[in-house]
This record gives structure tokens, sequence and C-alpha cells, in this order.
């Protein structure tokens, strides 16, 4: 070991052997006798339960992070995918394709929402069709009234000839 002298009544030297290894010496100076209590320990030894406790809170912090990671996915998935079939049915809706519906699925609040969205496509629906129903009526109604404008214009120009 490498010769270094202690300073003062304790401490710890870090001393390296002609092999490489290095090591801790730590002493302690009697305050009875002119002596000194030395502990002698390899610094691998002494760093091992430091290591240990590194390498299980690097495995610990790696697991927690992936499960939140694949917990994030899942989450994601049930909130993402109902939300894009929500986008996709709402596109349809607005291109007068009332009959699309979204299934129920994701959480409560998001199977709300879609509840929602389910019943107000229905109402929707309903509506436009009975509007194209009124629509038609009248369109009926106002060809009859013109057809009989026709007919009865016919007979006003037939007996104004005739006189």
């Amino acid at each position: 070991l490498a010769k270094q002298k202690p300073q003062g009544a304790s401490g710890v030297l870090n001393l390296r052997d002609d092999a490489g290894q290095e090591w801790f010496l730590a002493y302690q100076r009697s305050s009875s006798l002119p002596w000194y209590a030395a502990v002698v320990q390899p610094q691998s030894a002494a760093f091992a339960p430091a290591r240990q406790v590194l390498q299980g809170t690097v495995i610990t912090v790696l697991s927690v992070l992936l499960l939140t990671v694949i917990i994030s996915r899942r989450v994601s998935i049930g909130v993402v995918r109902p939300i894009r079939q929500l986008t996709v049915a709402s596109r349809a809706i607005g291109r007068r394709e009332f009959g699309h519906r979204v299934p129920l699925s994701g959480d409560a609040d998001i199977r709300q929402v879609t509840a929602a969205f389910n019943q107000m496509a229905s109402e929707m629906e309903r509506a436009y069709r009975d509007l194209e129903l009124r629509v038609a009526e009248r369109t009926a109604e106002l060809e009859h009234a013109r057809s009989e404008l026709e007919r009865l214009d016919r007979k006003s120009t037939r007996l104004n000839s005739s006189h």
C-alpha cells in the first residue's frame, strides 16, 4: 500500500496497492496510548451495499417507468379511440349521413358523451326525415295548385276566345 501518514486524531485514507486495487484505511488515535487503531477494507467491498441499493433503485425506476408507459398507452387508447370515432361520425353527419352511430366504449364520461351524440344523431335523422316529408308534401300541394291554375287559365282563355 502507498505510504501516507495519518493527519489528525482520526480520519480515512484512500490507498492503492501495487496491483491497482483501491482500499480505505480508517484510523483513530488512542487517547491514552501512543497508538492508532486502524481498519482496512477494499473500496469495492465498502461500496457493495450502495451499489446494490443503486441497482435496485434503477430497476425499480425503470419498472415504474415501463408500467407508467403501458398504463398511459392503455388510457390514451381508451380515450383517443372513442374521440376519433366521434370525429368520424360528426363528419358523416355533416355529409347528411344521419344513420352513423358510435359504439359505446371507454370510461363513463366518454360513454356518456357517446350516448348523447348517438341520441343527437337519431333526433337529427328523424328531424331531417320529417323535413323531407314536409317538403315533399308541400311540393305536391304546390304542384297541384299550379296544375289547377293552369287548368283555370285554359278555361279562361277558351271562354274569352268564344266571346
